[in-house]
């Protein structure tokens, strides 16, 4: 006896990410019984459907890992500052400076995709991705030479960011050690590093020796230690018209300083 019946639909709706609410579109009464193999049949349907939900729920509720990430990084250095790293990076691996096996060993692949994409210059990049750049583009160096590698890349980088014209106060030249190096400097760090706090400590009386300390630093690496040491030095002789010898060292685990002296004075061993 051929069976008659009508097909029941059945309609999925989800009314929050973590609820999934089926729904007929006539009551059951209004139909003949299936048969067992058609029953079957509606039964892998529903699976298929739920399962289905299940996924969609679950790809909501967790975020992808390959997804780029929109809010700032914890530990992050602005994009005018980090956008000369991976420039250098790029023209070393173009000219053959950088070999493929450099970057698998040294970067991870979140770091190689940022060399793919435009650095905005007030956007955040994390600290981490940076030291590491910077540790490839000395990997070459020898151990003795590292230090003055980075030291050099910071002069280059206050150059650099002058040339840019992005902070208007740090082209200005000035007679004023405390106004330039304490509030122009001080300032400029808070403005390119969404962590650390930087403290003008003040100079001597002839205004030969000045200090600046930074605290909240143990996530602020050593690459970038010596590299803020270069930039002070290049930035102060710029704006002061006078030539500065700066070194730095990290007294604390979160804590380093700066110690400028004018390079007419006897250098401090």
């Amino acid at each position: 006896m051929k069976e008659m019946r009508e097909a029941v639909r059945w309609q999925l709706d989800r009314p929050r990410p973590d609820l999934v609410v089926y729904r007929m579109d006539r009551p059951l009464a209004a139909t003949a019984p299936l048969s067992s193999a058609a029953n079957e049949r509606l039964v892998q349907s529903h699976r298929r459907e739920r399962a289905a939900a299940t996924d969609v729920s679950n790809e909501s509720a967790v975020p992808s890992l390959a997804a780029p990430q929109t809010g700032a990084p914890s530990y992050g250095i602005k994009g005018s500052l980090f956008h000369g790293i991976v420039l250098e990076v790029k023209r070393q691996i173009a000219e053959t400076q950088i070999d493929p096996s450099d970057l698998e060993s040294l970067l991870t692949t979140e770091d190689q995709e940022l060399l793919g994409q435009p650095i905005l210059p007030g956007s955040w990049y994390p600290i981490a991705t940076h030291d590491r750049m910077l540790k490839l583009l000395a990997h070459k160096q020898v151990a003795e030479s590292k230090a003055l590698y980075w030291i050099e890349g910071g002069r280059q980088a206050a150059d650099q960011l002058a040339a840019l014209g992005i902070y208007r106060q740090f082209e200005q030249r000035s007679n004023d050690l405390a106004d330039f190096v304490g509030r122009v400097l001080v300032t400029l760090s808070a403005a390119v590093y969404n962590f650390t706090s930087w403290k003008w400590c003040g100079a001597n009386a002839d205004h030969t020796v000045f200090t600046i300390e930074v605290s909240e630093a143990a996530h602020f690496p050593e690459t970038c230690r010596l590299r803020a040491q270069g930039f002070i030095e290049r930035a102060a002789s710029r704006a002061m018209a006078t030539e500065w010898c700066v070194k730095s060292r990290r007294i604390a685990s979160d804590r380093i300083v700066f110690e400028a002296e004018a390079k007419s004075r006897t250098a401090k061993p």
